[in-house]
Formats: structure tokens, C-alpha cells, sequence
């Protein structure tokens, strides 16, 4: 059965209703119910910068994905769900927008996304490359063309 992105909406904006209205459940549990929710999305994590330090990683692995490169979100997961759920006046339309906006992450290494600073992006990703694959992301034929573009620019 294929779900077009608008009903993908609604059925995780009901869920996400459905996940608030349990009680005696810990703000933790309530966490983790809406990250496996919002793991229907299959263009989650969308990936929008990479820091040079991963850059050279990939270049170093042959621009295969590398081990201690991961997606860094720009705004943690846990506040984002947080604000979710502290807000009442939520719409299926307000809430899709909040979401996505703060769904965004870049390629960062593994030092990097533990450190508290910001990570600062050497480039932009365009849109639709490291599609996520699970806790994953993929690289294929257009990331390597990418990566190999902007590694011209070390």
C-alpha cells in the first residue's frame, strides 16, 4: 500500500495525539513512542550541510561512508519533542511544518555531534542526497559526485 505525504501526515499527527493522551507514562517513554512514530517518515533526517572534518573523512574512505560520520541534528531531538508535546494548539498543519523544519541534520563526526557547540557547515547539501536508510544514510553515486565537487574546494 503506497501512503501519499499528505496522509503520512495525518496519520502521524493523529498518533502523536494518541502518544499525549496516555497517561502516567514518563516524559522519556513518551519520547521514544514519537521518534519510532516518526520513523514512517522515509525522508526524515534530512540532510543540509556537512562539516570539513567529515568531508575529509569521506575523502579519506574513497567517499564511501565512513565509520564515525553520522547526521548531527541542528536542534536535539529531545527539545523538539519536548516543545511537541508541552504545546496544545497544535494543528495537523502547524505541527507538520514545526517538525519538519527542526527535522534538519548535517554530516558531522561522531566528536563533533557529541561536542555542545554548533557544528559549522563547510557546504550545503542540496536536497534529496543521504536519504535515510534506518539510523543510516545511503551513498550512492550522486553523494560521491558531490562529495568529490566540494572536496575541490579543500
Amino acid at each position: 500500500m503506497i501512503i501519499t505525504d499528505n496522509e503520512l501526515k495525518h496519520i502521524m499527527f493523529d498518533g502523536f495525539k494518541a502518544i499525549k493522551t496516555i497517561k502516567n507514562i514518563t516524559p522519556s517513554v513518551r519520547h521514544r513512542m514519537l521518534g519510532s512514530l516518526l520513523s514512517m517518515n522515509k525522508n526524515s533526517w534530512e540532510v543540509v550541510g556537512i562539516t570539513e572534518a567529515a568531508l575529509v573523512k569521506f575523502i579519506d574512505n574513497d567517499f564511501k561512508r565512513p565509520k564515525g560520520v553520522n547526521r548531527s541534528h541542528i536542534n536535539q531531538r529531545s527539545k523538539t519533542s519536548k516543545i511537541m508535546f508541552e504545546r496544545n494548539d497544535w494543528t495537523v498543519d502547524s505541527w507538520w511544518k514545526f517538525y519538519k523544519d527542526r527535522d534538519k541534520c548535517i554530516l558531522a563526526t561522531s566528536s563533533e555531534n557529541m561536542n555542545k557547540d554548533p557544528d559549522i557547515i563547510f557546504a550545503d547539501v542540496p536536497s534529496g542526497l543521504f536519504k535515510t536508510r534506518g539510523f543510516a544514510y545511503d551513498v550512492k553515486d550522486k553523494e560521491k559526485e558531490f562529495l568529490i565537487g566540494i572536496s575541490k574546494k579543500l
